[in-house]
């Protein structure tokens, strides 16, 4: 072997193979060309280990074990990637005279190939390529210019990235132990989780929310006028002068008294236009979406969770019908305007209804997307030239494909063109100002529908304005003063939060870290964001206040938990102050160990704050647990939902392992409860959740001998009777069981659906099959048909049998004590309709 490639995707290995010298030979889990092999990662396919890793006395969460520092950091394998790194360190052993490292060109991709070399001890020289297109000639370009891997930049991303992961372990796992140990001997129950990410972000939700709540409206005034022109007549909005009196804060106008005498003054009064431009403008196409911006849109579109974004455009990346996902850029290579015809063919055939826009794209065009300079570790997200049925795809998948294809097709569009208006107009020494637009050609815009748009259009765009000139004259035709008040903030969603997590540097005050932030576009990653909020929202700290609803709001929780940090532990400021830090270690002027120690002096400050106990969280109501006595329950959620515990099922050794199911947020002590089992004897019945609601089951189901014996719920006990069966008296093969009707119980036979069927039914009398003949009533209206009993919408009535015979028989009798009416009820009168109902 002459070179082993390590890629960090499947999807970078397969591209780098396609452009290496010799047939390509696909084995399980590399390809080999020539004299090369080219491998792969998925991500990381190393983690940190935990606490308990280290030792296993930190399985208790104490404040004498904090602050938690690994004596020597240590990884293991991932276990879904247990197989894969067998079969890197297998092509390891084989002495390639070189190994390339191919991860993605930034710091987290030189982190996880480099830490696997040195877990799997590699001696071999170590070269470094960096690919940020998957096409042929970019491809092609990154292997002829490979760089040696210790080269300061490489060895730069690899000790800051390494820094990185070591902060996080020790912010997060320290900080998270020590503010619930804290909020647990307040008597609080839950988890008080603490990320450099994570806290922010909740902090983000906590703020809005309590702005919200606490929000009081303010009165203020907007001051409109109309005006009239030889062409025709229009509104403009007043403009406030610089030193104008009666201003609030934001330059909203409060004073009642001088709204009212400024409207007075125009009324009637003549006007003169002091500036008006109409421009004709050009609006290009949007750029590709990147992993954000695609789920900023959808959830404004469709609803969809950042997660659930990320898992459709993977699902559809694995499909190869659109390109890599996580990725932080909106631009293009330049190569990759070639492949434009081979991809619009492609989405013509997979969505036949873009035919007509797809036949005005012109592929010659160049749109800004287009700029390889601009490119960084992955391109935008476009379509593929992949084809497909998407009628076989989920709705959701459909979706995003389309709106991802819509955005491509824009490049090769014409730009929108419309006209711009301004003006400004001054009237009894006032300024007032309006414009709009006016769509001249829609351009790229043919692809996208209506509630596609982001904003709704704005008052000064929805009316036209007369044909004018600069110093016109005009006369104030009416002049008002609107009573107005001032709106709280909207509730975030997950657009508008991962928005604001891009842009958090607009919510820190420390200007150093504010300037990092906003040039390293937030706090998190593509890839992590929607994770993040995931995982917030499993906590219960964000919650949906309605079905179906956009708006996330933060639960009590997640205010004791915001409220108890001090503000080094929950602004983002602490993002931007380590990546001012993590420049320096990229630099080389700063070492991974000396970054890890400047920063321990904050978590143990922070330690300290905990240990203090100045934390007020919501106590949780202590239920002693019926088992041991001792212990108190805890409601906690496992895989299969919400239970309760008793606070001995988690120490060392366990003290008592008492569960009981949630009840609405208690436990269901009555569901604990077992009774004999009178089928075999030896199994207790329990009282199990199915699709049909409660029922009781042996524990000896799934025992030898097997007991299958199963009994209704009655009232939180085993219904015996309800099981007892009886011989059908009709078939003589089958048993008569009870049965929940919507008239209410009844029985029916077991041969119901067997050969020969048996439908015979009894109405319930007291808990057993009423065999007495059902007492007869002849119709006296028809003299033919039976009279039968009937349980209608508005109670109880007897209607003929022969309702749907021939001749009809539709007569009807009121109930009188069990027996119909002697005289049929009258037909009901049609209801005269009003006129125009």
């Amino acid at each position: 072997m002459r070179r082993l490639f390590i890629a960090e995707k499947p999807s970078l290995a397969l591209a780098i193979a396609s452009q290496l010298p010799g047939e390509l030979v696909k084995r399980n889990g590399f390809y080999e060309v020539g004299d090369d092999v080219v491998t792969y990662s998925r991500g990381h396919a190393l983690e940190q280990f935990m606490p308990e890793d280290y030792d296993p006395a930190l399985k208790t969460w104490a404040f004498a074990t904090l602050p938690m520092i690994p004596p020597a950091w240590k990884l293991a394998v991932k276990p879904d990637m247990a197989e894969q790194v067998k079969t890197i360190a297998s092509l390891l052993k084989q002495g390639p005279q070189e190994v390339v490292n191919a991860g993605d060109p930034d710091r987290e991709g030189q982190l996880l190939i480099d830490e696997l070399l040195l877990f799997l001890g590699n001696r071999m020289p170590v070269r470094r390529v960096l690919v940020n297109d998957p096409n042929p000639k970019p491809v092609q370009a990154a292997l002829a210019r490979m760089q040696d891997n210790s080269e300061q930049q490489f060895k730069g991303w690899y000790e800051s990235a390494l820094a990185r992961s070591r902060f996080d372990w020790l912010f997060g796992l320290n900080l998270t132990r020590a503010f619930t140990i804290a909020a647990r001997e307040k008597g609080y129950e839950g988890l008080l989780p603490v990320g450099r990410v994570q806290t922010p972000t909740l902090a983000l939700v906590v703020a809005r929310d309590l702005q919200i709540e606490t929000f009081k409206p303010a009165p203020y005034f907007a001051i409109s006028a109309a005006f009239e022109h030889a062409n025709g007549t229009f509104k403009a909005a007043w403009k406030p002068a610089e030193e104008q009196p009666g201003l609030d804060d934001a330059g909203r106008l409060i004073d009642r008294q001088i709204a009212e005498a400024l409207t007075a003054k125009i009324q009637g009064k003549p006007a003169t236009v002091t500036h008006y431009e109409k421009a004709p403008k050009k609006e290009g196409a949007p750029l590709p979406f990147s992993l954000s911006a695609l789920q900023m849109a959808a959830n404004r579109k469709y609803g969809m969770s950042a997660q659930d974004v990320l898992n459709v455009a993977q699902t559809l990346y694995d499909a190869k019908l659109l390109t890599y996902p996580r990725s932080d850029c909106p631009y293009l290579s330049d190569e990759q305007h070639e492949l434009a015809p081979d991809v619009l063919a492609a989405v013509q055939a997979n969505k036949p209804e873009l035919a007509g826009a797809i036949a005005k794209c012109n592929t010659a065009q160049k749109s800004r997307a287009y700029d390889s300079g601009k490119v960084t570790a992955h391109h935008g997200i476009v379509p593929t030239e992949a084809r497909a049925d998407l009628s076989k795809l989920p709705q959701e998948q459909r979706n995003i494909y389309d709106m991802v294809t819509r955005v491509y097709l824009a490049q090769f569009l014409p730009a929108r063109e419309y006209l711009q208006t301004t003006l400004e107009l001054q009237c009894e020494g006032e300024t007032f100002a309006t414009g709009g637009t006016t769509e001249t050609a829609p351009g790229w815009r043919v692809v996208y529908t209506d509630d596609d748009a982001d904003e709704e259009p704005s008052a000064d765009a929805a009316q036209r304005l007369p044909a004018m000139a600069q110093g016109d004259g005009l006369k104030c035709t009416q002049a008002q003063a609107e009573s107005k008040q001032t709106k709280p903030p909207k509730r975030y969603t997950e657009a508008t939060l991962m928005a604001a997590m891009v842009n958090i540097h607009k919510h820190v005050d420390d200007p150093q870290a504010r300037a990092r932030l906003k040039e390293g576009q937030g706090i998190g990653t593509e890839a992590t964001r929607a994770g993040i909020i995931e995982e917030l929202k499993k906590r219960t700290f964000l919650q949906h206040p309605k079905e179906r609803s956009k708006e996330l709001v933060s639960s009590t929780a997640a205010r004791a938990l915001i409220a108890a940090l001090p503000p080094a532990a929950r602004s983002a400021a602490l993002t931007g102050i380590c990546e001012q830090a993590l420049d320096l270690v990229e630099q080389g002027k700063l070492s991974a160990d000396a970054f890890i120690e400047r920063n321990m002096a904050l978590i143990n400050k922070l330690i300290d704050t905990a240990k203090a106990g100045q934390i007020n969280v919501p106590v949780t109501p202590k239920i002693a647990c019926s088992k041991c006595g001792t212990g108190h329950l805890r409601r906690l959620k496992g895989s299969k939902g919400i239970f309760w515990a008793c606070s001995g099922w988690s120490q060392e050794p366990k003290s008592c392992d008492a569960i009981y199911q949630d009840a609405r947020g208690k436990p269901d002590f009555e569901a604990a409860k077992t009774y004999p089992c009178p089928a075999c004897s030896t199994g207790k019945l329990h009282k199990r959740k199915g699709t049909n609601g409660a029922f009781w089951s042996c524990s000896n189901w799934n025992q030898e001998p097997k007991c299958e014996a199963t009994f209704p719920d009655g009232k939180g006990k085993p219904d015996f009777e309800a099981a007892k069966t009886y011989p059908c008296p009709t078939c003589g093969t089958g048993q008569l069981r009870k049965r929940e009707g919507k008239n209410g119980p009844f029985w029916s036979c077991s041969n119901w659906n067997t050969e020969p069927k048996c439908s015979a039914t009894f109405p319930d009398g007291k808990g057993k099959p009423d065999f007495a003949p059902p007492k007869v009533h002849q119709c006296p209206k028809c003299n033919t048909g039976q009279l039968r009993k009937i349980n209608g919408r508005n109670g109880v009535f007897w209607s003929c049998s022969n309702w749907n015979q021939e001749p009809k028989c539709d007569a009807t009798f009121n109930d009188v004590g069990g027996r119909p009416s002697k005289a049929p009820q009258a037909p009901k009168k049609p209801t005269a309709r009003r006129p125009g109902k």
